[in-house]
């Protein structure tokens, strides 16, 4: 990464006067091997800020002690250490991280390549655990995200089936409503024209009884009310 070749660069540069990359300036604002975690950021956009702080404070703490394990622990321990040590002597950052070198390279024989992996190993621990919380994140999605969603789209689709069914009863229930209807009217009308005709026959069958009584005056005549 861009940082770490800048960082690579500053290390090894000899002139006393030469500007510390812009990249480099980050990883000496760190004060302990923990702390790396904004070299790492700088090469990318910031994120994008968690809601919940106390579940940031977790994972800031989670990664802090996976760098203090990494294997390159020790050695960016003793850069930080060196470097704070000298933070007084040689306030210019560009010229104490040199000094810094100088002084682990005199005493365990550490080169800038080395400081340089070391730092790597740290993107890669941090990479690590970015892909491992992915994991779990999709795995989480899956369960408790995809297969609900799935759920309601499967609801969905009952709902759907129900409504039509509803639909369809309705359209049934109105087409009964109508036959009623007419059936009543129909039945109504029959039952009327049944009874007028019933009435006029029994007119016509009384007065035929009642002629019978008055022409027949020995036979008896019964007229039905």
């Amino acid at each position: 990464m861009s940082f770490l070749n800048d960082l690579k660069h500053l290390i090894v540069e000899e002139e006393p006067n030469a500007q510390p990359k812009e990249a480099a300036t980050s990883v000496a604002q760190s004060t302990s091997v923990a702390q790396s975690t904004s070299v790492a950021q700088s090469t990318s956009v910031a994120p994008t800020p968690i809601v919940d702080s106390n579940l940031t404070a977790t994972f800031v703490s989670n990664l802090r002690e996976k760098f203090d394990t990494a294997s390159s622990a020790t050695l960016l321990g003793q850069f930080t250490n060196t470097l704070e040590s000298l933070s007084e002597a040689i306030p210019e950052e560009g010229i104490r991280f040199r000094a810094a070198l100088k002084v682990l390279a005199k005493q365990n024989g550490v080169t800038s390549d080395q400081l340089v992996g070391a730092f790597n190993d740290l993107l890669g621990v941090l990479e690590n655990e970015a892909s491992k919380f992915k994991f779990q994140v999709d795995k989480q999605k899956t369960t408790e995200v995809d297969a609900r969603d799935a759920q309601m789209q499967q609801i969905n689709a009952q709902i759907e089936a129900k409504n039509k069914e509803i639909e369809a009863l309705m359209t049934l229930r109105d087409g009964i409503a109508t036959d009623i209807i007419a059936a009543k009217s129909y039945i109504g009308a029959t039952v009327a024209s049944f009874e007028g005709a019933v009435a006029s026959l029994q007119a016509e069958v009384g007065d035929s009884l009642q002629k019978m009584r008055i022409y027949f005056p020995a036979v008896s005549v019964t007229v039905k009310k």
